[in-house]
């Protein structure tokens, strides 16, 4: 619960940025459901940068996805991507 009160707090605040380190991680189903409709209401005010091992997750929340491999940053638009560049196993 914690966790969840620090994430809204953080999505909420006055800032024209925000930087989530894996916040989908160790949390719940509806939690996380909960934290993709904060990020989706502010969305429109504020730019967002996550980072999070749940590509799904992140597939979800985001309009554009990356995946930094090797010191390289690539650009993902499908799981084909993701498995092209060995993150995921087919």
């Amino acid at each position: 619960m914690h966790r969840l009160a620090e994430l809204y707090v953080i999505i909420k605040s006055d800032t024209k940025f925000v930087l989530l380190d894996e916040p989908f991680t160790h949390i719940s189903p509806v939690q996380i459901e909960t934290i993709q409709s904060v990020i989706g209401e502010e969305r429109p005010r504020k730019g967002f940068l996550i980072t999070d091992h749940l590509f799904k997750r992140i597939q979800e929340s985001c309009n554009r996805v990356y995946l930094l491999s090797n010191g390289k940053t690539h650009t993902v638009e499908n799981d084909g991507d993701l498995k092209k560049l060995g993150y995921i196993m087919s």
